[in-house]
């Protein structure tokens, strides 16, 4: 009786050692996930460049202002992005499935109050008048070097009509609005747009070993 105990304990441990194992095994493989997604976040940002004529006490808190000339006032930003999942995907099929002949260079502003996620395939309230449509931006290549490449893609803005809490941009594969393309997103710190201020988006991305 006590050696059928005996073993059965001994079970119980081996099952209950098992299970912490492949607990820990779990919990391992999500922080290097994590890790992964946190480093691709990092070298992939974005650099917003705003020109306004008068001082913005807006601005003051989480922007940078670079220069004072005699065409108005140059702030800036670097915010992160997160490539969405439709942007991976799509990038999978350009690299080993079926390659799209659309580029992801096409830029796009919004005032939406969401939080990006990695589900998302559009951004909120899209603009699509007073300067601001989706456009498309120029595209430089970069040269690969030590295991990593990084090129940009930057589109200049400028405001024909005033907008209130820009805070969004996204990065698509088409210049249509109306298809789920959102290959990256980044939430701004919120600034608001007269007419005749630009704003400049630059989009850099990097693939890296």
């Amino acid at each position: 009786m006590k050696k059928a105990k005996s073993v059965k304990v001994a079970s119980i441990l081996v099952l209950a050692l098992i299970l912490v194992l492949a607990s820990a095994t779990a919990l391992h493989h999500q922080t290097y996930e994590t890790s992964i997604r946190q480093e691709l976040a990092s070298k992939n940002f974005v650099i917003v460049d705003l020109w306004k004529s008068v001082p913005d006490p807006k601005l003051e808190s989480d922007w940078n202002l670079i220069e004072v000339t005699e065409h108005g006032y140059h702030y800036r930003i670097v915010s992160r992005n997160i490539i969405t999942n439709v942007g991976q995907e799509w990038l999978q099929g350009q690299v080993s499935g079926s390659p799209s002949t659309s580029a992801a260079i096409y830029i796009a502003l919004c005032n939406g109050t969401g939080t990006p996620a990695y589900t998302d395939t559009s951004i909120p309230n899209e603009y699509n008048s007073g300067g601001l449509t989706r456009a498309a931006g120029t595209y430089t290549a970069g040269s690969a070097a030590n295991g990593d490449i990084t090129w940009t893609v930057k589109h200049t803005f400028t405001a024909s009509a005033s907008f209130t809490n820009v805070r969004i941009a996204g990065l698509f594969t088409t210049s249509v609005s109306s298809q789920p393309t959102l290959f990256a997103e980044t939430t701004l710190a919120t600034f608001d747009l007269d007419p005749t201020n630009t704003v400049s988006i630059t989009w850099v991305l990097a693939i890296t070993n």
